[in-house]
């Protein structure tokens, strides 16, 4: 499948999205994803993200980190009207897994971008599943598709998103209102309520992964088989 840059976004300092328009739509479930290939100056380059928006929607969307590997600072010198080839999407990291229990998702960074597109795809089709959302970043700035998030929460009735910040200064930590610190235990379960029928969504890169899915299984006693991983390696 062919698609056009159509326009790069700056969601946040050193992240962008880059906006495509697919010859034909393109077909996926929200929080799958695909490799993104492209040609520029006689060299081919490929790497796979998430799609970051609903597949609602009649564009796609993947969101990154602006890295200084090849791939990324070819990618970011594009111009609108640059053609992707896009192989078939994949991934498990969907809706689908849930069924209908309640959600928590553990989101850190740039992990953020498969929960968008099923977040975005809930508010565009009117489904129902009670979901929290926690949301871990450096500071302020970080926090990716924030004025979104806000959107979305008011459009999802049964929605909370948690944002929570780690490395804040003193007189950052004092204008702050959200939460401060990593994810935790206690702050999955102030929010979240009963875990008894609950599915943990966990994406972020392998470290934030593994601390979280730690917390699920040894302080929160979720099964293993209620856990739903999606690494985010090699920004």
């Amino acid at each position: 499948m062919k698609a056009a840059l159509v326009e790069k976004r700056e969601e946040s300092p050193g992240i962008k999205t880059f906006i495509l328009q697919p010859e034909k739509k393109i077909e996926f479930i929200a929080g799958q994803f695909c490799f993104f290939n492209f040609e520029l100056d006689g060299k081919k380059f490929t790497k796979h993200f998430s799609f970051s928006n609903s597949p609602t929607r009649e564009n796609v969307e993947f969101t990154t980190i602006i890295s200084d590997s090849d791939y990324k600072q070819a990618l970011n010198s594009l111009k609108p009207g640059h053609e992707f080839e896009l192989p078939q999407p994949m991934g498990e990291f969907t809706l689908k897994k849930a069924g209908d229990s309640k959600i928590v998702f553990l989101t850190g960074g740039i992990g953020l971008t498969p929960v968008r597109s099923m977040l975005e795809y809930v508010a565009d089709e009117g489904e129902e599943h009670g979901m929290v959302l926690f949301y871990s970043n450096r500071n302020e700035e970080r926090i990716v598709f924030r004025k979104e998030l806000d959107e979305l929460e008011k459009k999802i009735v049964s929605l909370k998103v948690i944002n929570t910040l780690t490395n804040l200064t003193n007189e950052e930590k004092a204008q702050w209102k959200g939460e401060t610190g990593f994810i935790t235990a206690e702050m999955v379960k102030n929010y979240s309520g009963d875990l008894e029928d609950t599915i943990f969504y966990i994406v972020g890169p392998p470290k934030f992964n593994e601390v979280m899915e730690k917390i699920a299984v040894e302080e929160l006693f979720i099964p293993k088989e209620r856990i739903v991983l999606e690494n985010f390696a090699g920004y």
